[in-house]
């Protein structure tokens, strides 16, 4: 039951759209607001389609009344804002994705001295019903940058690529790891 990870006691739900003869859609938002998640696109859908072109926004205010990390009490928020471009063709989601995250909280210490406040990413998602792609993978701090292509085959539940992990000043890890 969602209650195991999500214990808000209300969301509100709105839609601002619009469409035109040919069957374009207009997003101009649609939202999720509780007490502790805002969920919001702003966009365009695809005429007769399932496909997404805009931007999204995902921020939690308050990460221990999130609770999907076992054993981990979480502290901080954090916001996620991204530039989407979904598009479906038959049994295949094709994705491009730009944006930050910004968080405090992080529940380990090395993991928060890598991370920092923010961190960009961008890069480029292929799904079907076998595998899950991911290629041209940026994801940047103020620390560290990873790069990269990898894979997910759903049938063999094997997880194949290739990330290159540089840290800008390894001292930065000296205070979390002893």
């Amino acid at each position: 039951p969602y209650e195991r990870y999500f214990s808000d006691p209300w969301v509100d739900v709105s839609l601002d759209a619009s469409a035109d003869l040919r069957g374009q859609v207009l997003v101009r938002e649609v939202k999720g607001a509780s007490p502790t998640v805002l969920l919001s696109y702003r966009g365009k859908t695809g005429e007769k389609t399932a496909d997404l072109k805009g931007e999204a926004l995902i921020e939690i205010k308050d990460l221990k009344k999130i609770s999907w990390i076992p054993d981990q009490d979480l502290q901080g928020t954090a916001r996620l804002e991204a530039a989407l471009d979904f598009r479906a063709t038959g049994k295949k989601l094709l994705a491009d994705m730009k944006g930050r995250i910004r968080a405090s909280g992080w529940p380990y210490p090395a993991a928060a001295a890598l991370a920092g406040a923010e961190i960009d990413f961008s890069g480029h998602l292929a799904s079907d019903p076998e595998s899950l792609s991911l290629s041209d993978i940026r994801v940047r701090s103020g620390a560290m940058e990873v790069s990269g292509d990898g894979a997910f085959d759903m049938r063999e539940h094997a997880v194949r690529g290739e990330f290159l992990v540089r840290i800008s000043d390894l001292a930065v890890l000296s205070v979390p790891l002893g």
